[in-house]
Protein backbone atom coordinates (compact mmCIF):
# COMPACT_ATOMS: atom_id res chain seq x y z
CA UNK A 1 0.00 0.00 0.00
CA UNK A 2 1.46 3.49 -1.55
CA UNK A 3 0.51 6.09 1.54
CA UNK A 4 -1.41 9.00 -0.16
CA UNK A 5 1.33 10.85 1.92
CA UNK A 6 4.19 9.55 0.27
CA UNK A 7 3.52 11.79 -3.03
CA UNK A 8 3.55 15.73 -3.36
CA UNK A 9 0.35 17.20 -4.04
CA UNK A 10 -0.08 18.32 -7.64
CA UNK A 11 -2.66 20.96 -6.54
CA UNK A 12 -1.59 24.49 -5.72
CA UNK A 13 -1.95 24.80 -1.51
CA UNK A 14 -0.36 26.70 0.81
CA UNK A 15 0.93 30.53 1.59
CA UNK A 16 1.95 30.79 -1.97
CA UNK A 17 -1.31 29.80 -3.23
CA UNK A 18 -3.42 31.89 -1.29
CA UNK A 19 -1.68 34.85 -2.57
CA UNK A 20 -2.20 33.63 -5.87
CA UNK A 21 -5.35 32.88 -5.52
CA UNK A 22 -6.23 36.76 -4.80
CA UNK A 23 -8.13 36.76 -8.39
CA UNK A 24 -8.87 39.35 -11.28
CA UNK A 25 -10.47 42.33 -11.69
CA UNK A 26 -13.96 41.98 -11.15
CA UNK A 27 -15.55 41.91 -14.34
CA UNK A 28 -18.28 44.49 -12.63
CA UNK A 29 -15.88 46.70 -12.11
CA UNK A 30 -13.30 46.49 -14.75
CA UNK A 31 -14.65 49.48 -17.04
CA UNK A 32 -15.11 51.71 -14.31
CA UNK A 33 -11.77 51.51 -11.88
CA UNK A 34 -9.38 54.33 -11.94
CA UNK A 35 -6.19 53.92 -12.22
CA UNK A 36 -4.89 54.17 -8.67
CA UNK A 37 -7.64 51.12 -8.28
CA UNK A 38 -6.23 49.09 -10.78
CA UNK A 39 -2.71 49.42 -9.74
CA UNK A 40 -4.02 47.47 -6.60
CA UNK A 41 -4.63 45.03 -8.02
CA UNK A 42 -1.58 44.88 -9.79
CA UNK A 43 0.53 45.30 -6.96
CA UNK A 44 -1.39 42.59 -5.25
CA UNK A 45 -0.48 40.01 -8.43
CA UNK A 46 3.03 41.49 -8.58
CA UNK A 47 3.34 40.50 -4.15
CA UNK A 48 1.48 37.78 -4.64
CA UNK A 49 4.34 36.26 -7.37
CA UNK A 50 7.23 37.65 -5.48
CA UNK A 51 6.04 35.19 -2.18
CA UNK A 52 4.78 32.35 -4.16
CA UNK A 53 7.76 31.71 -6.50
CA UNK A 54 9.61 31.96 -2.97
CA UNK A 55 7.95 29.63 -0.73
CA UNK A 56 7.49 27.29 -4.13
CA UNK A 57 11.52 27.45 -4.31
CA UNK A 58 12.15 26.94 -0.43
CA UNK A 59 9.00 23.79 0.02
CA UNK A 60 10.74 22.57 -3.35
CA UNK A 61 14.57 22.16 -0.97
CA UNK A 62 11.84 20.54 1.84
CA UNK A 63 10.78 18.35 -0.71
CA UNK A 64 14.22 17.07 -1.74
CA UNK A 65 14.98 16.47 1.99
CA UNK A 66 11.84 14.78 2.65
CA UNK A 67 13.80 11.27 2.58
CA UNK A 68 16.25 12.51 5.09
CA UNK A 69 13.75 13.47 7.57
CA UNK A 70 11.76 11.74 10.59
CA UNK A 71 8.44 11.16 9.31
CA UNK A 72 6.47 13.16 12.23
CA UNK A 73 9.37 16.30 11.21
CA UNK A 74 7.65 15.93 7.81
CA UNK A 75 3.90 15.83 8.48
CA UNK A 76 4.51 18.46 11.21
CA UNK A 77 6.53 20.79 8.79
CA UNK A 78 3.37 19.92 6.59
CA UNK A 79 0.59 20.62 8.36
CA UNK A 80 2.02 24.11 9.15
CA UNK A 81 2.49 25.11 5.75
CA UNK A 82 -0.95 24.05 4.57
CA UNK A 83 -3.17 24.90 7.44
CA UNK A 84 -1.20 28.42 7.51
CA UNK A 85 -1.69 28.96 3.55
CA UNK A 86 -5.48 28.44 4.37
CA UNK A 87 -5.28 30.73 7.30
CA UNK A 88 -3.32 33.16 6.08
CA UNK A 89 -5.49 33.27 2.68
CA UNK A 90 -8.37 34.29 3.95
CA UNK A 91 -6.95 37.24 5.87
CA UNK A 92 -5.61 37.94 2.48
CA UNK A 93 -9.27 37.24 1.08
CA UNK A 94 -10.85 40.02 4.10
CA UNK A 95 -8.32 42.51 3.00
CA UNK A 96 -8.68 42.65 -0.40
CA UNK A 97 -12.49 42.41 -0.07
CA UNK A 98 -12.32 45.38 2.35
CA UNK A 99 -10.93 47.28 -0.49
CA UNK A 100 -12.98 45.89 -3.22
CA UNK A 101 -16.39 46.71 -1.39
CA UNK A 102 -14.99 50.21 -0.80
CA UNK A 103 -14.71 50.91 -4.76
CA UNK A 104 -17.81 49.05 -5.81
CA UNK A 105 -19.90 50.50 -2.99
CA UNK A 106 -22.29 52.34 -5.74
CA UNK A 107 -22.44 49.28 -8.35
CA UNK A 108 -25.58 48.07 -8.74
CA UNK A 109 -24.45 44.40 -8.52
CA UNK A 110 -21.85 44.97 -5.41
CA UNK A 111 -23.70 42.84 -3.11
CA UNK A 112 -23.94 39.93 -5.79
CA UNK A 113 -20.28 40.21 -6.56
CA UNK A 114 -18.96 40.30 -3.52
CA UNK A 115 -20.77 37.01 -2.38
CA UNK A 116 -19.39 35.38 -5.79
CA UNK A 117 -16.22 36.55 -4.65
CA UNK A 118 -16.54 35.08 -0.84
CA UNK A 119 -18.00 31.92 -3.07
CA UNK A 120 -14.64 31.25 -5.33
CA UNK A 121 -12.40 31.72 -2.20
CA UNK A 122 -14.32 29.16 0.00
CA UNK A 123 -14.12 26.59 -2.39
CA UNK A 124 -10.81 26.89 -3.16
CA UNK A 125 -10.59 27.02 0.89
CA UNK A 126 -12.41 24.05 1.26
CA UNK A 127 -10.38 22.07 -1.71
CA UNK A 128 -7.16 22.51 0.25
CA UNK A 129 -8.72 21.19 3.81
CA UNK A 130 -10.30 18.32 1.73
CA UNK A 131 -6.56 17.88 -0.04
CA UNK A 132 -4.42 18.50 3.79
CA UNK A 133 -6.84 15.80 5.65
CA UNK A 134 -6.85 12.96 2.44
CA UNK A 135 -3.18 13.49 1.95
CA UNK A 136 -1.95 13.81 6.14
CA UNK A 137 -5.10 11.53 7.03
CA UNK A 138 -4.51 10.82 10.63
CA UNK A 139 -6.63 13.08 13.34
CA UNK A 140 -7.22 15.81 10.60
CA UNK A 141 -9.90 13.57 8.78
CA UNK A 142 -11.94 13.82 12.29
CA UNK A 143 -11.58 17.70 11.86
CA UNK A 144 -12.57 17.78 8.57
CA UNK A 145 -15.82 15.15 9.33
CA UNK A 146 -16.97 18.05 12.31
CA UNK A 147 -15.92 20.78 10.08
CA UNK A 148 -17.71 19.38 7.11
CA UNK A 149 -21.11 18.32 9.48
CA UNK A 150 -21.90 21.78 10.13
CA UNK A 151 -23.33 24.02 7.67
CA UNK A 152 -24.76 26.71 9.89
CA UNK A 153 -21.49 27.85 10.66
CA UNK A 154 -19.02 26.70 7.82
CA UNK A 155 -19.70 28.12 4.50
CA UNK A 156 -21.42 25.93 2.20
CA UNK A 157 -18.40 24.91 -0.60
CA UNK A 158 -16.56 24.21 2.40
CA UNK A 159 -19.31 21.73 3.92
CA UNK A 160 -19.75 20.32 0.07
CA UNK A 161 -15.88 19.04 -0.19
CA UNK A 162 -15.11 18.09 3.39
CA UNK A 163 -18.09 16.03 3.56
CA UNK A 164 -16.35 14.07 1.16
CA UNK A 165 -14.24 12.78 4.24
CA UNK A 166 -17.44 11.34 6.27
CA UNK A 167 -16.55 7.70 4.66
CA UNK A 168 -14.80 8.28 1.48
CA UNK A 169 -10.95 8.00 2.51
CA UNK A 170 -8.83 6.24 0.64
CA UNK A 171 -8.77 2.66 2.11
CA UNK A 172 -5.41 0.43 2.71
CA UNK A 173 -5.30 -2.55 0.29
CA UNK A 174 -7.31 -5.70 0.20
CA UNK A 175 -3.53 -7.86 1.32
CA UNK A 176 -2.65 -5.43 4.13
CA UNK A 177 -6.35 -5.60 5.57
CA UNK A 178 -6.29 -9.41 4.83
CA UNK A 179 -3.04 -9.39 7.39
CA UNK A 180 -4.47 -7.29 9.65
CA UNK A 181 -7.83 -9.44 10.39
CA UNK A 182 -5.89 -12.60 10.37
CA UNK A 183 -3.17 -11.79 12.71
CA UNK A 184 -5.72 -10.03 15.09
CA UNK A 185 -8.88 -12.66 15.09
CA UNK A 186 -7.46 -15.42 12.99
CA UNK A 187 -5.89 -18.11 15.80
CA UNK A 188 -4.17 -19.91 13.30
CA UNK A 189 -7.01 -19.28 10.94
CA UNK A 190 -7.08 -17.85 7.37
CA UNK A 191 -9.70 -15.65 6.32
CA UNK A 192 -11.09 -18.32 4.37
CA UNK A 193 -11.98 -20.13 7.55
CA UNK A 194 -13.83 -17.29 8.89
CA UNK A 195 -15.81 -16.00 6.59
CA UNK A 196 -17.85 -17.72 3.77
CA UNK A 197 -17.01 -14.35 2.52
CA UNK A 198 -15.85 -10.82 2.54
CA UNK A 199 -15.60 -7.94 0.19
CA UNK A 200 -11.93 -6.53 0.70
CA UNK A 201 -11.67 -4.24 -2.70
CA UNK A 202 -14.75 -2.11 -1.53
CA UNK A 203 -15.18 -1.10 1.51
CA UNK A 204 -18.07 -0.27 2.74
CA UNK A 205 -16.67 2.97 4.33
CA UNK A 206 -13.00 4.81 5.33
CA UNK A 207 -12.45 6.97 7.92
CA UNK A 208 -9.39 8.60 9.72
CA UNK A 209 -8.49 5.33 12.05
CA UNK A 210 -10.16 2.11 10.07
CA UNK A 211 -12.49 0.84 7.56
CA UNK A 212 -14.96 -0.95 7.17
CA UNK A 213 -15.64 -4.11 4.83
CA UNK A 214 -19.01 -6.45 4.48
CA UNK A 215 -18.59 -10.43 5.03
CA UNK A 216 -21.10 -13.65 5.84
CA UNK A 217 -19.30 -15.26 8.93
CA UNK A 218 -18.69 -19.27 8.60
CA UNK A 219 -21.43 -21.48 11.04
CA UNK A 220 -19.54 -22.29 14.23
CA UNK A 221 -20.28 -22.75 17.12
CA UNK A 222 -19.22 -21.47 21.03
CA UNK A 223 -15.94 -22.51 21.94
CA UNK A 224 -14.93 -23.59 25.91
CA UNK A 225 -11.55 -24.76 27.36
CA UNK A 226 -11.29 -28.35 28.30
CA UNK A 227 -8.54 -30.22 30.02
CA UNK A 228 -6.69 -32.97 28.91
CA UNK A 229 -7.41 -36.22 31.07
CA UNK A 230 -5.48 -39.22 31.37
CA UNK A 231 -6.37 -41.67 28.68
CA UNK A 232 -7.86 -39.02 26.28
CA UNK A 233 -7.23 -39.12 22.66
CA UNK A 234 -8.39 -36.41 20.03
CA UNK A 235 -11.24 -39.11 18.92
CA UNK A 236 -12.44 -39.19 22.66
CA UNK A 237 -12.71 -35.64 23.01
CA UNK A 238 -14.45 -35.00 20.11
CA UNK A 239 -16.75 -37.95 20.60
CA UNK A 240 -17.62 -36.42 23.93
CA UNK A 241 -18.29 -33.32 22.89
CA UNK A 242 -20.22 -34.25 19.85
CA UNK A 243 -17.42 -33.29 17.32
CA UNK A 244 -15.32 -34.61 15.25
CA UNK A 245 -11.31 -34.78 14.52
CA UNK A 246 -11.48 -31.74 11.63
CA UNK A 247 -13.04 -29.34 13.83
CA UNK A 248 -11.31 -30.13 17.07
CA UNK A 249 -8.13 -29.58 14.45
CA UNK A 250 -9.40 -26.64 13.19
CA UNK A 251 -9.88 -25.13 16.55
CA UNK A 252 -6.58 -26.11 18.19
CA UNK A 253 -3.92 -26.01 15.00
CA UNK A 254 -1.14 -25.41 17.08
CA UNK A 255 -1.80 -28.64 19.22
CA UNK A 256 -1.13 -32.39 18.07
CA UNK A 257 -4.12 -34.50 18.62
CA UNK A 258 -2.04 -37.63 18.14
CA UNK A 259 0.13 -36.73 21.39
CA UNK A 260 -1.47 -35.02 24.04
CA UNK A 261 -0.36 -34.37 27.36
CA UNK A 262 -2.23 -34.59 30.84
CA UNK A 263 -3.14 -31.38 32.14
CA UNK A 264 -2.92 -29.98 28.30
CA UNK A 265 -5.57 -26.84 27.31
CA UNK A 266 -7.74 -27.29 24.18
CA UNK A 267 -10.57 -25.44 22.64
CA UNK A 268 -13.90 -27.34 22.40
CA UNK A 269 -17.11 -26.45 20.81
CA UNK A 270 -19.91 -26.16 22.71
CA UNK A 271 -23.47 -26.71 21.41
CA UNK A 272 -25.89 -24.78 21.72
CA UNK A 273 -29.85 -24.56 20.26
CA UNK A 274 -30.41 -23.69 16.83
CA UNK A 275 -31.39 -20.48 17.34
CA UNK A 276 -28.35 -19.24 18.83
CA UNK A 277 -26.32 -21.04 16.46
CA UNK A 278 -28.14 -18.68 13.68
CA UNK A 279 -27.62 -15.83 15.36
CA UNK A 280 -23.69 -16.42 15.77
CA UNK A 281 -22.91 -17.92 12.62
CA UNK A 282 -23.74 -17.77 9.33
CA UNK A 283 -25.17 -14.38 9.33
CA UNK A 284 -23.53 -11.10 7.25
CA UNK A 285 -21.46 -8.92 9.53
CA UNK A 286 -19.36 -5.79 9.09
CA UNK A 287 -15.48 -5.82 9.72
CA UNK A 288 -13.78 -2.89 11.26
CA UNK A 289 -10.49 -2.95 9.99
CA UNK A 290 -7.82 -0.65 12.26
CA UNK A 291 -4.92 0.92 10.20
CA UNK A 292 -1.52 -0.56 11.23
CA UNK A 293 0.10 3.31 11.80
CA UNK A 294 -3.02 5.05 12.49
CA UNK A 295 -2.68 5.72 16.31
CA UNK A 296 0.82 7.07 16.31
CA UNK A 297 0.14 10.01 13.45
CA UNK A 298 -3.55 11.06 15.51
CA UNK A 299 -1.51 11.49 18.78
CA UNK A 300 1.06 13.57 16.75
CA UNK A 301 -1.51 15.46 14.62
CA UNK A 302 -2.96 16.09 18.13
CA UNK A 303 -0.21 18.41 19.45
CA UNK A 304 -0.21 20.32 15.78
CA UNK A 305 -3.76 20.76 16.75
CA UNK A 306 -3.69 22.32 20.09
CA UNK A 307 -0.92 24.41 19.30
CA UNK A 308 -3.23 25.44 16.45
CA UNK A 309 -6.31 25.79 18.86
CA UNK A 310 -4.01 27.72 21.13
CA UNK A 311 -3.65 30.34 18.44
CA UNK A 312 -7.32 30.66 17.62
CA UNK A 313 -7.90 30.92 21.41
CA UNK A 314 -5.96 33.96 21.34
CA UNK A 315 -6.12 35.53 17.84
CA UNK A 316 -9.75 34.74 16.57
CA UNK A 317 -11.77 32.94 19.04
CA UNK A 318 -12.18 33.84 22.65
CA UNK A 319 -13.51 30.43 23.82
CA UNK A 320 -11.54 27.81 25.56
CA UNK A 321 -10.18 25.57 22.26
CA UNK A 322 -7.11 23.74 24.18
CA UNK A 323 -8.94 22.16 26.97
CA UNK A 324 -11.01 20.84 23.99
CA UNK A 325 -8.31 19.67 22.20
CA UNK A 326 -7.27 18.09 25.37
CA UNK A 327 -10.08 16.08 26.21
CA UNK A 328 -9.80 14.87 22.47
CA UNK A 329 -5.97 13.30 23.39
CA UNK A 330 -7.30 11.78 26.31
CA UNK A 331 -10.19 10.29 24.28
CA UNK A 332 -8.16 9.63 21.24
CA UNK A 333 -6.24 6.91 22.96
CA UNK A 334 -9.35 5.23 24.12
CA UNK A 335 -10.43 5.15 20.34
CA UNK A 336 -7.92 2.60 19.36
CA UNK A 337 -9.53 -0.17 21.45
CA UNK A 338 -11.86 -1.55 19.73
CA UNK A 339 -12.12 -4.07 23.00
CA UNK A 340 -13.25 -1.02 24.65
CA UNK A 341 -15.64 -0.11 21.95
CA UNK A 342 -17.11 -3.69 21.70
CA UNK A 343 -18.35 -3.54 25.45
CA UNK A 344 -19.63 0.05 25.01
CA UNK A 345 -21.42 -1.15 21.79
CA UNK A 346 -22.76 -3.63 23.55
CA UNK A 347 -24.12 -1.48 26.69
CA UNK A 348 -25.53 1.34 24.63
CA UNK A 349 -27.44 -1.77 22.44
CA UNK A 350 -28.90 -2.69 26.16
CA UNK A 351 -29.45 0.87 27.36
CA UNK A 352 -31.48 1.48 24.00
CA UNK A 353 -33.72 -1.65 24.24
CA UNK A 354 -36.80 0.65 24.93
CA UNK A 355 -36.60 2.53 21.75
CA UNK A 356 -35.83 0.24 18.91
CA UNK A 357 -38.71 1.06 16.94
CA UNK A 358 -37.15 4.80 16.58
CA UNK A 359 -33.06 3.23 16.84
CA UNK A 360 -31.19 0.63 16.21
CA UNK A 361 -27.20 -0.35 17.33
CA UNK A 362 -25.19 -3.37 16.13
CA UNK A 363 -24.07 -5.74 18.24
CA UNK A 364 -20.11 -7.60 18.77
CA UNK A 365 -19.79 -10.67 17.40
CA UNK A 366 -18.44 -13.02 20.23
CA UNK A 367 -15.07 -14.54 19.81
CA UNK A 368 -14.26 -12.02 16.68
CA UNK A 369 -13.03 -8.53 18.84
CA UNK A 370 -9.45 -7.49 19.35
CA UNK A 371 -7.61 -4.96 19.81
CA UNK A 372 -7.59 -3.70 16.44
CA UNK A 373 -10.18 -5.74 14.56
CA UNK A 374 -14.21 -5.61 15.64
CA UNK A 375 -16.44 -8.03 13.99
CA UNK A 376 -20.24 -6.33 14.54
CA UNK A 377 -24.19 -7.11 13.34
CA UNK A 378 -24.53 -5.49 9.84
CA UNK A 379 -26.82 -2.91 9.88
CA UNK A 380 -28.37 -1.90 6.44
CA UNK A 381 -29.69 1.32 5.73
CA UNK A 382 -29.69 4.30 3.67
CA UNK A 383 -26.58 7.31 4.76
CA UNK A 384 -28.44 10.11 6.56
CA UNK A 385 -26.49 12.80 3.75
CA UNK A 386 -28.09 10.42 0.86
CA UNK A 387 -31.40 10.39 2.08
CA UNK A 388 -31.95 14.03 -0.05
CA UNK A 389 -32.04 12.38 -3.52
CA UNK A 390 -34.71 9.96 -1.90
CA UNK A 391 -36.85 12.10 -0.28
CA UNK A 392 -37.24 14.53 -3.51
CA UNK A 393 -39.24 11.79 -5.14
CA UNK A 394 -41.96 12.38 -2.46
CA UNK A 395 -44.47 15.73 -1.80
CA UNK A 396 -43.03 18.96 -0.28
CA UNK A 397 -45.61 17.56 3.01
CA UNK A 398 -44.27 14.09 3.24
CA UNK A 399 -41.00 15.09 2.97
CA UNK A 400 -40.89 17.80 5.99
CA UNK A 401 -42.80 14.89 7.73
CA UNK A 402 -39.58 12.51 7.22
CA UNK A 403 -37.02 14.86 7.86
CA UNK A 404 -38.72 16.08 11.23
CA UNK A 405 -39.30 11.87 12.10
CA UNK A 406 -35.30 11.23 11.16
CA UNK A 407 -34.12 14.44 13.32
CA UNK A 408 -36.59 13.46 16.04
CA UNK A 409 -35.84 9.96 16.36
CA UNK A 410 -31.91 11.07 16.39
CA UNK A 411 -32.20 13.28 19.05
CA UNK A 412 -34.28 10.75 21.08
CA UNK A 413 -31.97 8.43 21.00
CA UNK A 414 -28.90 10.69 21.72
CA UNK A 415 -31.17 12.64 25.39
CA UNK A 416 -32.18 9.06 26.22
CA UNK A 417 -28.18 8.09 26.48
CA UNK A 418 -26.57 11.13 27.95
CA UNK A 419 -29.21 12.15 30.58
CA UNK A 420 -30.73 8.10 31.70
CA UNK A 421 -27.43 6.56 31.73
CA UNK A 422 -24.41 9.15 30.58
CA UNK A 423 -22.81 6.74 28.63
CA UNK A 424 -23.01 8.28 25.25
CA UNK A 425 -21.65 7.97 21.36
CA UNK A 426 -20.14 11.27 20.92
CA UNK A 427 -19.40 10.76 16.76
CA UNK A 428 -22.71 12.08 15.53
CA UNK A 429 -21.54 13.12 12.31
CA UNK A 430 -23.86 12.13 8.59
CA UNK A 431 -21.72 9.15 8.34
CA UNK A 432 -22.02 7.22 11.45
CA UNK A 433 -25.83 7.67 10.80
CA UNK A 434 -28.65 5.02 9.13
CA UNK A 435 -32.20 5.80 7.83
CA UNK A 436 -33.96 2.14 7.95
CA UNK A 437 -37.22 1.92 6.64
CA UNK A 438 -39.91 4.13 9.00
CA UNK A 439 -37.68 6.18 9.47
CA UNK A 440 -36.01 4.14 12.11
CA UNK A 441 -31.81 5.24 12.75
CA UNK A 442 -28.94 3.10 13.09
CA UNK A 443 -26.23 4.76 15.34
CA UNK A 444 -23.02 3.65 14.47
CA UNK A 445 -19.28 3.62 15.72
CA UNK A 446 -18.51 4.12 19.16
CA UNK A 447 -14.80 4.26 19.31
CA UNK A 448 -15.18 7.94 20.78
CA UNK A 449 -17.86 7.60 22.94
CA UNK A 450 -18.68 9.17 26.52
CA UNK A 451 -19.58 8.22 30.25
CA UNK A 452 -20.73 11.38 32.51
CA UNK A 453 -20.39 10.96 36.09
CA UNK A 454 -23.87 11.34 37.87
CA UNK A 455 -23.16 14.63 39.63
CA UNK A 456 -22.62 16.03 35.59
CA UNK A 457 -25.24 14.28 34.37
CA UNK A 458 -27.88 16.16 36.56
CA UNK A 459 -26.32 19.18 36.08
CA UNK A 460 -26.82 19.14 32.57
CA UNK A 461 -30.35 18.04 33.55
CA UNK A 462 -30.86 21.18 35.07
CA UNK A 463 -29.95 23.71 32.65
CA UNK A 464 -31.85 21.85 30.11
CA UNK A 465 -34.70 22.22 31.85
CA UNK A 466 -33.82 25.79 32.54
CA UNK A 467 -32.93 26.44 29.00
CA UNK A 468 -37.19 25.60 28.09
CA UNK A 469 -38.36 29.03 30.00
CA UNK A 470 -37.16 32.08 29.73
CA UNK A 471 -35.38 33.15 32.99
CA UNK A 472 -32.44 34.41 32.04
CA UNK A 473 -30.73 34.61 35.29
CA UNK A 474 -31.46 30.51 36.28
CA UNK A 475 -30.01 29.76 32.75
CA UNK A 476 -26.71 31.59 33.55
CA UNK A 477 -26.24 29.90 36.97
CA UNK A 478 -27.09 27.11 35.70
CA UNK A 479 -24.18 27.18 32.52
CA UNK A 480 -22.34 28.11 35.37
CA UNK A 481 -22.88 25.47 37.90
CA UNK A 482 -21.26 22.74 35.32
CA UNK A 483 -17.97 24.23 35.47
CA UNK A 484 -18.50 26.98 32.73
CA UNK A 485 -16.11 30.18 33.68
CA UNK A 486 -16.47 33.73 32.15
CA UNK A 487 -13.83 35.97 31.96
CA UNK A 488 -16.76 38.96 33.15
CA UNK A 489 -18.98 38.58 35.88
CA UNK A 490 -23.01 39.24 35.61
CA UNK A 491 -24.37 39.70 32.06
CA UNK A 492 -27.19 37.01 32.33
CA UNK A 493 -29.46 37.65 29.24
CA UNK A 494 -25.90 37.49 27.10
CA UNK A 495 -24.44 33.82 28.90
CA UNK A 496 -27.98 32.33 28.29
CA UNK A 497 -27.59 32.93 24.73
CA UNK A 498 -24.50 30.93 25.18
CA UNK A 499 -26.18 28.43 26.86
CA UNK A 500 -28.77 27.87 23.92
CA UNK A 501 -25.83 28.33 21.31
CA UNK A 502 -24.03 25.55 22.73
CA UNK A 503 -26.49 22.95 24.05
CA UNK A 504 -29.56 23.34 22.27
CA UNK A 505 -30.17 23.44 18.65
CA UNK A 506 -32.65 26.74 18.38
CA UNK A 507 -30.82 29.93 16.58
CA UNK A 508 -27.31 29.76 14.73
CA UNK A 509 -24.00 30.30 16.12
CA UNK A 510 -20.61 31.54 14.38
CA UNK A 511 -18.14 31.71 17.07
CA UNK A 512 -16.03 33.49 13.91
CA UNK A 513 -18.64 36.55 13.69
CA UNK A 514 -17.62 39.76 15.73
CA UNK A 515 -21.54 40.03 17.02
CA UNK A 516 -20.54 36.89 18.49
CA UNK A 517 -21.88 36.13 22.16
CA UNK A 518 -18.25 34.53 23.38
CA UNK A 519 -16.49 37.98 21.83
CA UNK A 520 -17.79 39.95 23.67
CA UNK A 521 -17.61 38.03 27.21
CA UNK A 522 -15.04 35.32 26.91
CA UNK A 523 -15.25 31.81 28.04
CA UNK A 524 -11.83 31.06 29.85
CA UNK A 525 -12.66 27.58 30.91
CA UNK A 526 -14.71 24.73 29.79
CA UNK A 527 -15.53 21.41 31.83
CA UNK A 528 -14.18 18.96 29.34
CA UNK A 529 -16.51 16.31 29.66
CA UNK A 530 -19.64 18.48 29.11
CA UNK A 531 -17.09 18.94 25.47
CA UNK A 532 -18.63 16.02 23.54
CA UNK A 533 -22.35 16.84 25.21
CA UNK A 534 -21.97 20.15 22.97
CA UNK A 535 -20.06 17.91 19.85
CA UNK A 536 -23.49 16.00 20.22
CA UNK A 537 -25.79 18.86 20.29
CA UNK A 538 -24.05 20.80 17.15
CA UNK A 539 -24.00 17.90 15.16
CA UNK A 540 -27.62 17.71 15.47
CA UNK A 541 -28.06 21.62 14.73
CA UNK A 542 -26.22 21.23 11.77
CA UNK A 543 -28.69 18.18 10.49
CA UNK A 544 -31.21 20.45 11.86
CA UNK A 545 -29.92 23.17 9.46
CA UNK A 546 -29.01 20.92 6.22
CA UNK A 547 -32.78 19.49 6.57
CA UNK A 548 -33.98 23.34 6.69
CA UNK A 549 -36.04 22.75 10.00
CA UNK A 550 -35.41 25.85 11.95
CA UNK A 551 -37.18 25.45 15.02
CA UNK A 552 -36.06 21.75 16.32
CA UNK A 553 -35.54 22.01 19.94
CA UNK A 554 -32.79 19.61 21.74
CA UNK A 555 -33.72 20.91 24.75
CA UNK A 556 -37.42 20.13 24.04
CA UNK A 557 -37.41 17.21 23.27
CA UNK A 558 -35.16 16.10 26.05
CA UNK A 559 -36.91 17.87 28.72
CA UNK A 560 -38.70 14.34 29.60
CA UNK A 561 -35.09 12.82 30.33
CA UNK A 562 -33.90 15.58 32.00
CA UNK A 563 -36.97 15.21 34.38
CA UNK A 564 -36.81 11.78 35.34
CA UNK A 565 -32.43 12.33 35.71
CA UNK A 566 -33.57 14.70 38.41
CA UNK A 567 -35.95 12.97 40.03
CA UNK A 568 -33.52 10.00 40.86
CA UNK A 569 -32.33 12.05 43.99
Amino acid sequence: HSSSTDRVPSHSSGVGACWSKVGPVPSGLASSWSGKQRSFEVRIQIASSIVDGALRAAMATVEDQRKDLPERVWRTMEFWRRAGGIYVGYKVQQARMAVLDRMRKSHPRASELHLEDWERHHRRAGADMYQLCVDLRGFYVKVGQFLGSRPDFVPKPVCEELQQLQDRVPPMDALETRKVIEEEVGNGRTLEDIFEWIDLEQPLGSASLAQVHKARIRPFPRQKSYQVRRGDTGFSIAKRHRTNTEELSRLNPDADLAVLQEGQVLNVAVRGNAKHKASKGGCTVAVKVQYPSAEGKMLQDLSNLRNLAKFLSQREINFDLVSAVDELHKQIKLEFDFEREAKIMDQIHHNLRGIRKQVTVPHSIEGLVSRKVLVMDFVDGCRLDEMKSKLAKVSRRKRQIAKRRILSNICEAYGKQILETGLFQADAHPGNILVRKGAQVALLDYGQSKQLTPEERKAFARLVLSMNSRDYETIATDLESMGVVFEKDGMPRLKARVARNMFDTRGVINPFSESSEIKQNAITKFPSDMFFVMRVVQLIRGLAYGMKISDFSTAKQWRKYAKKALAEG
